[in-house]
């Protein structure tokens, strides 16, 4: 496999991550460390839970290439863990722990069809 996941937090970050509330949220300032918290969250629910699909979603497909794509790949490459980024169909698939689905949040009615075990959403502040 790879390296584990090497998590730092901030004392506000850490209480997300840990949050085992139904439906947790990070609010916080420009710079705050929010979506990287989210995505640190992410894995380690990835790396737990192998066998399902997670799904990410922002307002726009430009914030997903601007924060996700870039974040999430870098993390990944901490652990040596190997993966693919499809983005043409917006998926990273990760080599024995499955795929995280990407999607954009400013058109509700396209976000079916499809099974996850957990959805995070990121940037909810900018959507009307």
């Amino acid at each position: 496999m790879g390296a584990p996941l090497v998590i730092e937090l901030t004392e506000p970050q850490g209480r997300f991550f840990e949050c085992n509330a139904r439906y947790p949220a990070f609010c916080g300032g420009f710079g705050s460390g929010k979506s990287q918290a989210l995505f640190l969250k992410m894995l380690s629910d990835k790396f737990q839970y192998p066998d399902v699909n997670l799904l990410y979603g922002a307002p726009t497909y430009s914030l997903i290439r601007d924060i996700a794509h870039d974040r999430l790949c870098a993390l990944l490459d901490s652990t040596r863990v190997k993966y693919r980024l499809n983005k043409a169909e917006q998926i990273l698939e990760i080599d024995n722990y499955g795929k995280i689905l990407f999607r954009t949040l400013d058109n509700p009615d396209r976000i079916v069809g499809f099974e996850v075990f957990r959805a995070y959403l990121d940037e909810l502040d900018t959507l009307k």
